[in-house]
């Protein structure tokens, strides 16, 4: 030997490799996961061993502490420092070893006498399946069903338990969560930051992270764990993710074929019939994921009703490659009458929620599965009583929003007569008894009853499937056909009728009243008395109660009192009555306000242009002169009349023929011979 051999021959001449890469001999160690491998080695670029007879090295591991390590090459064999090399590997393969401490060192075995390379202390930890466990929300998972699937806004809890790990309390424990690159994610918030080094700190079993999620839209992401300090450990297996913004994102339920949004998804089911309840997911990136399954379940709280299910209800069904759609057939044979609630779940995936329920509801007969409206304004059957005066209209319409015979070839209705409870007069549009077609797209039909030349009285209607006489026909139900016979008025004592009218006088208060046939359908109508003409308190009318006041009616009747006392223009006015109920106005009741009771004389005087009759009217209610009084002026030939002028008298020449002379009070059609 040319050269010495002591202890700094170590420090000098060789210098340790971990993994490929030069480590100073004060800071080699080995840190290894169960189940991995690594290197370990030393390089000897300036030694002047290499290619001399005494050039060789072997790898020893200090007694007892061997952990079952497999080395390649193994422990003691000499290696050659050849010419042409620099450096020397040995592998390290942990598949079956048990975890703890470990330490190596090399040795120059051509030289017995000298001392061995300084240890280098190694550890084996347990490998992310053994030594760390994953839980979503506390649901412990094993790390190849890790994986997070989100839906609509909400927090969940990443957990790493550890118990036990030899890193616990260690220096270098400490674990930190990221996106594994390329795979970054939006939309959600983690609480530790991701990156951030969080210490297995003594006492302690676990760390978690808590993740806010609020997805916008249908996003991929990944997450990953590692050990910062640990850089030759690899990092533990990827957790993939996915964000579903809610059920619509991806899936589609169709009953008995039909697309039904989310929002409308409803079912009415006859008891006895069957229909198919599907999910199509044909968009769905959760096609072939491993939790990936569908089951049918009833929505908490739904009574069951005996429905049968096929397949079972909460049997998890796989959404896999090749499919775009599951059906469930639904058989109601021993089912009872009642609303039910369904909903869809991906069982195997806990954390997300089951869908929106499906609405649903078995009926006895077709119509409980359709909505009556009268002039826009729902109802239920029994309280179906489209009334309508004669002259107006009245508007039936039957809804059928989702109902399954919505663009079914048997899906038609029809409006019809109740046998034996026809009307007459009356025109429909649609008319009655044609068929008409639920299409595709529409919720309801209508139809329209114009009762313009109908005649007053009580008929039946009932819709019906024209397309299944098997099925019997809608609830009957009665339609009044209301005339203005109904409305009985009266003017102090005398009744009178439209369009007839009454005579008010000055000087009086008359009192009008209004009342009903018996059982008359009007009674709780809101009515209102309007006024048209000149205005009352320009004539000078006071009207109690106010003219803005509405009444509602009843069988004892309503009355108005019309103070005439401060009146004296002779004119016309109309009163009418408006049912707010129906929005309906009556023709005009004419008012023709004047001197129309009175006492009446005759004298025949003679002045410078002879002989003439004259006639004084008073009134009865001022007792003074009345002018405006018809004077009716009749002969053995002929006729005629005039009116007594401002002074209350009227005059008429004497002539040759008898006259007649007829005062007429129309107030209450009584005269006066003269």
């Amino acid at each position: 030997m040319s050269k010495s051999i002591d202890s700094n021959t170590w420090l000098q001449e060789f210098t340790p490799l971990v993994n490929g890469q030069k480590v100073d001999w004060d800071e080699v160690k080995l840190n290894l996961m169960k189940g991995e491998t690594c290197t370990v080695g030393l390089d000897y670029k300036y030694s002047w061993l290499i290619g001399t007879d005494e050039g060789f090295l072997a790898l020893e591991c200090k007694s007892g502490t061997e952990r079952g390590l497999i080395f390649d090459p193994p422990l003691g064999q000499e290696c050659e420092m050849a010419e042409g090399t620099t450096s020397l590997n040995w592998r390290i393969t942990s598949d079956s070893s048990d975890i703890g401490l470990f330490e190596l060192q090399f040795a120059l075995p051509k030289y017995p006498e000298l001392s061995k390379s300084p240890l280098i202390p190694g550890r084996l930890i347990s490998n992310w399946s053994d030594g760390f466990i994953p839980l979503l929300n506390d649901r412990q998972v094993e790390w190849p069903e890790a994986r997070l699937i989100s839906m609509m806004r909400r927090i969940y809890t990443l957990t790493l338990s550890y118990e036990n790990n030899l890193l616990i309390g260690d220096p270098s424990g400490f674990v930190a969560l990221d996106y594994v690159p390329g795979a970054e994610g939006r939309d959600l918030v983690f609480d530790p930051p991701l990156r951030q080094l969080c210490a297995m700190e003594e006492g302690t079993t676990s760390l978690s992270w808590q993740i806010t999620i609020s997805p916008t839209d249908i996003s991929l992401f990944a997450l990953q764990f590692s050990l910062p300090k640990l850089p030759d450990v690899s990092k533990s297996p990827v957790i993939p993710g996915r964000l579903i913004r809610d059920w619509s994102d991806g899936f589609t339920p169709l009953i008995n074929g039909q697309p039904v949004s989310w929002s409308a998804l409803k079912l009415d089911l006859m008891v006895g019939d069957t229909c198919t309840l599907t999910l199509e997911y044909k968009n769905s990136g959760l096609i072939g994921e491993p939790d990936a399954f569908l089951a049918l379940q009833y929505a908490p709280g739904s009574e069951e009703r005996g429905l049968v299910f096929d397949p079972p209800l909460g049997l998890p069904r796989a959404m896999a490659v090749g499919t775009t759609s599951l059906n469930w057939l639904v058989t109601s044979e021993q089912a009872d009458a009642g609303h039910f609630a369904l909903q869809f779940a991906l069982p195997k995936i806990p954390e997300l929620e089951a869908s929106p329920s499906l609405q649903g509801r078995l009926i006895e007969h077709w119509s409980d599965a359709f909505v009556p409206l009268v002039n826009g304004q729902r109802m239920e059957w029994p309280d179906v009583k489209p009334d309508l005066m004669v002259g107006q209209t009245c508007t039936l319409t039957l809804s059928y929003e989702d109902s399954i015979l919505i663009g079914d070839p048997g899906g038609f209705l029809a409006l019809e007569y109740t046998p034996g409870a026809e009307g007459q007069g009356l025109v429909f549009d649609p008319p009655l008894g044609q068929p008409c077609a639920m299409a595709d797209g529409t919720t309801s039909l209508s139809w329209v009853i114009t009762s313009d030349q109908a005649d007053s009285g009580t008929f039946e209607l009932q819709f019906s499937l024209p397309k299944f006489p098997e099925f019997s026909s809608s609830p009957s139900f009665p339609v009044k056909v209301i005339s203005h016979d109904e409305l009985v008025f009266v003017f102090d004592t005398f009744p009178f009728k439209f369009p007839e009218g009454a005579n008010p006088c000055h000087g009086a208060t008359h009192t009008l009243y209004l009342s009903l046939e018996p059982d008359s359908p009007l009674v709780g109508r809101r009515v209102k008395l309007i006024w048209e003409g000149e205005p009352p308190d320009i004539l000078g009318v006071e009207v109690t109660p106010g003219l803005e006041v509405i009444h509602q009616l009843d069988q004892r009747g309503l009355s108005w009192k019309l103070d005439f006392n401060k009146t004296s223009k002779n004119t016309e006015f109309f009163l009418k009555l408006e049912i707010q109920d129906f929005d309906w106005v009556s023709s005009d009741l004419r008012m023709s306000l004047g001197h129309n009771l009175v006492t009446a004389t005759k004298k025949l005087i003679q002045d410078g242009h002879g002989s003439k009759y004259v006639i004084s009217a008073t009134s009865v209610f001022l007792d003074q002169p009345a002018p405006g009084v018809f004077i009716a002026i009749t002969w053995p030939e002929g006729a005629d009349f005039t009116h007594t002028q401002a002074d209350g008298t009227a005059t008429w020449p004497l002539g040759t023929q008898t006259l007649n002379f007829r005062v007429v009070n129309s107030y209450d059609g009584t005269f006066i011979d003269l």
